[in-house]
């Protein structure tokens, strides 16, 4: 009888310990370890987004396309900003996975108010190979993406260039065996 009130109250005590202080709080979200670019691009989305509907300047894009030999050009006012963003918003460095998989490195300039982070890949499978944001007053200025993919097939290199409230590009090649390259060039400039 003494080991059973025992063993209850040593029970009673381990869950009194484990359980939280304050059960009404939620647990805080642990702070990413990159910059989060889905995160960045959504809100970049969300900005212009209501600049279109103010009908304020740089809410148009004027596209220049090349697709092997074939150009075009196209001005649009883009009210879908988070298509326009996807192939960055793709670009996930926080995942739980690839904790371990980029070097960080950074170049501050604490003068000019600028920072440079460069996650650089470990790893030559992944897809995601160098990521380059330059801040200035903690306000990004550009945000460079390189990405490549191979496989006993096809060999595939992305390069993404950013700059807010100026221009995005995208650079794309891929190379199949005993076939000319395939090459995909997009530069839309904003206004």
């Amino acid at each position: 009888m003494h080991k059973k009130k025992l063993l209850l109250l040593s029970a009673l005590f381990y869950a009194c310990a484990c359980a939280p202080a304050n059960p009404s709080q939620p647990a805080a979200a642990p702070k990413p370890l990159f910059f989060d670019l889905p995160k960045f691009f959504a809100e970049e989305a969300a900005r212009l987004g209501s600049r279109s509907l103010r009908k304020e300047s740089r809410a148009y894009t004027d596209k220049n396309a090349a697709i092997a030999d074939t150009t075009s050009v196209q001005i649009e006012n883009s009210a879908q900003w988070e298509r326009e963003f996807a192939l960055f918003s793709r670009t996930q460095l926080n995942k739980s996975s690839f904790r371990d998989q980029y070097d960080i490195d950074s170049l501050r300039n604490d003068s000019a108010g600028t920072l440079l982070l460069r996650y650089r890949a470990r790893k030559a499978h992944l897809y995601t190979q160098s990521v380059e944001i330059r801040l200035q007053n903690e306000q990004v200025q550009h945000i460079s993406i390189i990405s490549r993919q191979s496989s006993l097939l096809t060999e595939s290199s992305q390069q993404l260039q950013y700059t807010p409230d100026k221009s995005y590009s995208l650079q794309q090649r891929q190379s199949l065996p005993f076939a000319q390259p395939h090459t995909v060039e997009l530069n839309a400039v904003f206004y």
